[in-house]
């Protein structure tokens, strides 16, 4: 018997229990969950996408919302996404406009002081 034969013996005498219905069975590879590729199926079926729905508010615009991504998802739609974002980048960033604004006010009250 070679070592190969000697393994999958070894690991047909460990008999586990199916992940899906709970069956007995010997593996022929110690990765082997399930007894059989419809078990497998219909497993994943119902376990790998099942997502828990959450209702949660908009930050931008407050209106209610249901996710399976509560983590991740903030916004109700891409556009409210969009407009938060410029909202926090237009807060962030000084406008050259504003800037001269600002100077122009400041030159008055300069000359008005000297006066």
């Amino acid at each position: 018997m070679t070592p190969r034969q000697k393994k999958k013996e070894k690991l047909r005498a460990k008999a586990i229990l199916c992940k899906g219905c709970g069956i007995g069975f010997a593996p022929k590879d110690k990765r082997q969950k399930f007894h059989n590729a419809d078990c497998r199926k219909a497993y994943y079926g119902v376990h790998y996408f099942y997502r828990v729905v959450v209702e949660k508010r908009c930050l931008n615009c407050g209106t209610v919302f249901s996710t399976s991504m509560p983590k991740k998802q903030d916004y109700c739609v891409s556009d409210c996404r969009e407009v938060a974002r410029k909202k926090r980048t237009d807060d962030k960033h000084v406008t050259v406009s504003s800037l001269e604004e600002e100077n122009a006010r400041l030159r008055e009250e300069n000359a008005n002081l000297k006066k």
